[in-house]
C-alpha cells in the first residue's frame, strides 16, 4: 500500500519538476517570446535523458516519503486530487 501512496507524491514531484524545468529553460530570457514550438517542449522533456532519469528518482523519493512518514489521510487525498485534476483542467 505504501508503494501506491508513494506513487502520487512521486508523480506530483515529477510533474512539478517538469514544469519548473520547462519554465526555466524557455522563459529565462527576459525578451518577449511570442511562441514556443512543440519541438522545444519535446526537447526539454522526452528527448532529454535527465528527464527520463528523474522519473524513477521522483517515484522512489515519493515511495520513501510514504514509507518513512505516512502523513495524515487528507494529505494523501489532496495530493491525489491535485495530480488527477490539475488547476487548469476546468477551463
Amino acid at each position: 500500500m505504501w508503494i501506491l501512496k508513494g506513487a502520487f507524491p512521486g508523480r506530483w514531484l515529477f510533474a512539478l519538476g517538469t514544469l519548473v524545468l520547462f519554465c526555466l529553460a524557455v522563459f529565462h530570457n527576459p525578451r518577449a517570446i511570442t511562441a514556443v514550438g512543440l519541438s522545444v517542449f519535446a526537447g526539454q522533456t522526452t528527448w532529454h535523458p535527465f528527464w527520463w532519469a528523474a522519473l524513477p528518482v521522483a517515484i522512489v523519493a515519493g515511495c520513501l516519503l510514504a514509507r518513512s512518514w505516512p502523513g495524515k489521510r487528507w494529505f494523501g487525498i489532496s495530493l491525489m486530487v491535485t495530480f488527477l485534476f490539475p488547476a487548469g483542467c476546468w477551463d
